[in-house]
């Protein structure tokens, strides 16, 4: 079993929510893991439409990934469940 780690060396707009949803796909990640806080955010445009996350890993976009926010993570309960009702068009 292999292991994928992104990290930035800035404090955001490095593009790694980017990455994430391409290797998510190219590599066929099994779990996507998020951490950080929710004054984060990643935009993953896939299949024509722009998601902007702040809680919800950007491996959301391959449908066998299993998703995770990790123990820690700082997030809004009102903010993920917009983020889930608006991923849930992709499935």
């Amino acid at each position: 079993m292999s292991l994928a780690v992104l990290v930035g060396g800035f404090f955001g707009d490095e593009g790694k929510g980017k990455i994430a949803a391409y290797l998510s796909l190219k590599d066929d990640m099994s779990i996507g893991v998020r951490t950080g806080a929710i004054n984060a955010g990643h935009t993953v445009v896939f299949n024509g439409s722009k998601y902007k996350l702040r809680i919800i890993p950007s491996a959301f976009v391959n449908r066998s990934s299993r998703l995770l926010i990790a123990a820690g993570a700082l997030f809004s309960l009102d903010v993920l469940k917009k983020e889930l009702e608006a991923t849930q068009a992709y499935g």
